[in-house]
């Protein structure tokens, strides 16, 4: 014992074997597990550990040979009764289809594969039929379900959810995208904090006890806990660490807390090194890491002792931040210096006294409403910066950590001008990128240069009327665009152009208007349709310019011209048809326009050797004729259009026409982004 006690307090191993593991789960990383399920239809038999529904969509986790993430859509509405039954714990059956977990098709955006992943999950299955083996539960899930059914009796679920248990799911959508905006939602992660109050609580219980008894409590509560939040990676985190200092105090191994921090950070990564891609567990780590390395510049009064740690949290996390949202809010040092107090000192408190007194919901839940009203007026000015590289984010750090450690000034410039660089250095790049985003059976094209953008299309899902009881869509394929146009620095939509009325080529346009700055809208010629006029009734609310017949729009040195100037009887034939060249490079966007279209352009236009064709209508055998394809005679083709959609499309005689040209599908591909320079191209794709 005394031979471990010194090699652990030498003082840089535990740094270095942290920084050993942490490069190896990097190469762990790299290696795709393999899952023991084939892809394909079939029944499983597990146990259901993670359960959520949302009126008729029902989402949940079950154990089996492996863990499976599952999703099922109720038949009708007396399902509710026996789906709502099944508590975690039971064991079912499943029929349906097991597939591989796809990763996001359109760049910077989610990735649900390595959010499965930081959970073990490596397959996904849609049931089309659900059976109850045993309702039999042991004794550990048998108090979780106890717990999730209280909180569920509360009006204030939503909070009590999200402060016990890490859930989420019952909060609001719309008042959590406000705390993400103000840099504040990580006050509903559960962390460090949360977990030394509920120790203290418990010490506090248990203050006549044994020590030893209480220790073991403790720790098995710790555990517990862990459970109880389907160890969630910032509770898993915090754990650790409360584990490593209660071993640290008790067996007085005299370790420095940072050391604990490495040793439980180490621990955790061998056991599972894909927690890397959970940004909750990164957010956590990283902003431990620097309140313990920083803790003696935490004094002064109560005021400056939360500024500083709340600055010393933003600077930290700002890197992280920036990867994945790719843009910050520069009052959220304030925000939080507000709502940090707020949240621990006050909200927190009641939420645990609301579970011991039923009465107090009431009072909860209006003072929970406050809150909700300060956020939504609260301070919120963000800045967009482009998604940083690796060496960028590494650069960053090194200039943070020596600033703090010789506190010389000119590392703090190093950091704001290197931001300033990476925000506008698409204004040095002269080339011009044209990105065709995977939206499903729908268009949406990006055409970007330096910082001027123009986006032809957004896509949109056709909805249906659906009875009350059914989850109502409230997914836009545009959150990704949206999403994707901040990850490369865009700002603002310069030109939004539509090319037809159609909802799979416009059906989010009010969505882009409504949660992006847009300067100008372009309709096709010809009549409007009703949902073109309705989103002229929002371009004339928020004030944005909008014409029909242009001839040509200017993108830096080049022109795209629209060709197609008459009037027709169907409103794929009135497409609006793009024709530009871009450093040498023609590219030629046909919308749904059909083959009656084709043969006028042919007619009136030299449109001889297409480099890249934008294929007409998905794909679809009403375009894309063959005297077409052999004038135009396409370098490169790219169809977008939905996986396994319900129209067939692309048309086997469309693919046959095409022989001679290098085709690209989002269905199969995913996004395709092709960088033009001088008669170059360089194409990649997301999948």
């Amino acid at each position: 014992m005394l031979l471990l006690k010194t090699l652990l307090q030498y003082k840089y191993l535990a740094i270095s074997f942290f920084l050993i593991v942490l490069i190896i789960s990097g190469f762990r990383l790299a290696i795709i597990p393999k899952s023991r399920l084939d892809i394909g239809s079939s029944a499983l038999v597990g146990k259901v550990i993670e359960y959520h529904r949302n009126k008729d969509q029902v989402k949940f986790i079950i154990d089996s040979v492996e863990k499976v993430s599952c999703t099922y859509y109720l038949k009708d509405e007396e399902e509710i009764t026996f789906i709502d039954s099944i508590k975690l714990g039971n064991t079912v059956k499943l029929e349906g289809t097991i597939e591989s977990v796809g990763k996001n098709t359109i760049p910077n955006t989610f990735n649900y594969q390595k959010y499965l992943s930081s959970k073990n999950i490596y397959r996904t299955m849609d049931v089309e039929k659900i059976e109850l083996i045993s309702s039999k539960t042991t004794f550990i899930y048998t108090i979780k379900n106890t717990v999730i059914d209280y909180l569920a009796s509360f009006k204030s679920k939503g909070y009590l959810n999200a402060f016990v248990t890490g859930d989420r799911f019952y909060l609001n959508d719309d008042i959590y995208a406000t705390y993400q905006e103000l840099g504040i939602s990580h006050i509903f992660a559960i962390s460090g904090s949360h977990i030394n109050i509920l120790s203290a609580m418990i010490i506090f219980c248990l203050k006549k006890i044994n020590k030893n008894i209480r220790d073991i409590f403790l720790i098995s509560f710790m555990l517990f806990y862990m459970f109880l939040t389907s160890y969630s990676a910032s509770i898993v985190r915090s754990v650790a660490l409360f584990i490593a200092l209660f071993f640290n105090r008790r067996l007085s191994l005299v370790l420095r807390t940072i050391d604990c921090l490495y040793w439980a950070l180490a621990i955790l990564l061998i056991i599972n090194p894909y927690l890397l891609y959970d940004i909750g567990f990164l957010y956590s780590s990283v902003v431990t890491w620097a309140l313990i390395k920083h803790h003696r510049l935490i004094n002064g009064n109560y005021f400056v002792k939360s500024l500083k740690i709340s600055l010393i949290a933003f600077l930290y996390s700002l890197p992280i931040t920036i990867y994945y949202n790719y843009e910050f809010n520069i009052f959220s040092v304030l925000n939080n210096l507000f709502f940090v107090p707020l949240i621990s000192f006050i909200i927190y408190p009641f939420c645990l006294l609301v579970l011991i007194i039923r009465p107090l919901d009431s009072i909860f839940l209006s003072v929970i409403e406050l809150v909700e009203t300060l956020a939504i007026h609260a301070p919120v000015f963000n800045v967009v910066i482009p998604k940083p590289n690796i060496f960028v984010i590494i650069a960053y750090y090194l200039c943070l950590v020596i600033f703090f450690q010789t506190y010389n000034k000119k590392y703090l410039l190093f950091i704001v001008l290197g931001l300033l660089f990476w925000k506008y250095k698409a204004v040095l790049d002269n080339n011009y990128y044209v990105y065709f985003l995977d939206v499903s059976q729908g268009d949406s094209i990006v055409i970007k240069h330096r910082n001027n953008t123009i986006m032809v299309d957004t896509g949109g899902i056709v909805s249906y009327k659906r009875e009350e009881w059914r989850r109502k869509s409230d997914y836009y394929v545009s959150d990704n665009t949206i999403k994707f146009l901040k990850s490369i620095g865009t700002t603002r939509l310069d030109y939004l152009i539509l090319t037809h009325g159609d909802t799979d080529h416009l059906g989010d346009a009010i969505h882009i208007v409504e949660n992006f700055e847009v300067i100008n809208v372009i309709f096709n010629r010809g009549e409007l349709n009703d949902l073109e006029l309705k989103i002229i009734d929002t371009l004339s609310k928020y004030n944005i310019s909008y014409y029909q017949n242009l001839d040509f729009l200017r993108l830096g040195n080049a022109k795209l011209y629209f060709i197609n100037s008459q009037i027709y009887d169907n409103e794929n034939d009135n497409s609006t048809v793009i024709y530009a060249n871009l450093k040498g490079i023609n590219l030629l966007l046909m919308g749904d326009a059909g083959l009656d279209t084709e043969l006028e352009l042919i007619k009136n236009y030299n449109l001889e050797d297409i480099d890249i064709l934008k294929v007409g209508h998905h794909g679809s055998n009403t375009s894309s004729g063959k005297y077409f394809i052999n004038t135009t005679n396409p370098r490169y083709s790219i169809i977008s259009v939905g996986k396994n959609n319900r129209y067939n499309h692309p048309h086997d005689s469309v693919l046959n026409n095409l022989g001679n040209s290098n085709i690209y599908r989002t269905d199969e591909q995913g996004s395709i982004t092709i960088k033009i320079t001088d008669k170059k191209m360089k194409i990649t794709n997301c999948i």
